[in-house]
């Protein structure tokens, strides 16, 4: 059996310091959630986004689809000359565009492509909004999902209910809390632990 010399044992509780030293530089642990940027999800936060549904209890606790928009309505045959922009945006109301020397049935064309714009097209903007939300809510669980296949060693999609403690030790601690035990977080985390190592 190979005898360790004095020597030796120094330098190699010398090279565990240092690597010690370094992955703690490297890695520092995560001491509260809502310092940690990468992702969250609070129950407060989730306001069912189009093509998002939660399931609790089901295989699948929360399942979202990419939900398509839904066509420009027609503009009235009628009011197209009137139209300021000339195509349709969800962004952006259309406005009558007169001259100085509007006649009274411009006038009218405009009021009536005011009534248009509040029955049709304002709900088909707002229609567009919330889908886009939910297309927004679904590309990021999309690139979750790829940066968790990516990571699988580092990275951890957590769903969690109520309050979370942790004692790492009588000086650190990790806490969570939520108002109500029913509350949800979910959240991507990445945990780095300093490695301790137990001197002879």
């Amino acid at each position: 059996m190979d005898v360790v010399e004095p020597s030796d044992l120094g330098r190699m509780n010398s090279l565990l310091d240092f690597l010690g030293d370094y992955y703690r530089l490297a890695r520092p642990p995560v001491r509260s959630t809502a310092a940690y940027g990468a992702f969250q999800l609070r129950e407060s936060d989730f306001a069912a986004p189009a093509g998002a549904h939660l399931t609790p209890g089901a295989e699948s606790w929360l399942q979202a689809s990419l939900v398509s928009h839904e066509p420009a309505p027609d503009i009235p045959r009628e009011l197209i000359r009137f139209v300021r922009p000339t195509t349709l945006s969800p962004l952006e109301a259309p406005e009558a565009s007169l001259g100085d020397e509007a006649s009274d049935d411009d006038l009218a064309a405009a009021i009536q492509l005011e009534e248009w714009r509040d029955a049709v097209w304002a709900p088909w903007a707002e229609r567009w909004r919330l889908i886009e939300q939910g297309r927004d809510f679904y590309k990021t669980l999309f690139g979750l999902r790829t940066e968790l296949a990516n990571s699988r060693d580092s990275l951890e999609l957590a769903w969690g209910f109520g309050r979370l403690r942790w004692n790492t030790s009588k000086a650190n601690s990790i806490t969570r809390s939520s108002p109500s035990p029913q509350n949800w977080c979910l959240m991507m985390t990445s945990f780095a632990c300093s490695p301790q190592v137990p001197r002879k």
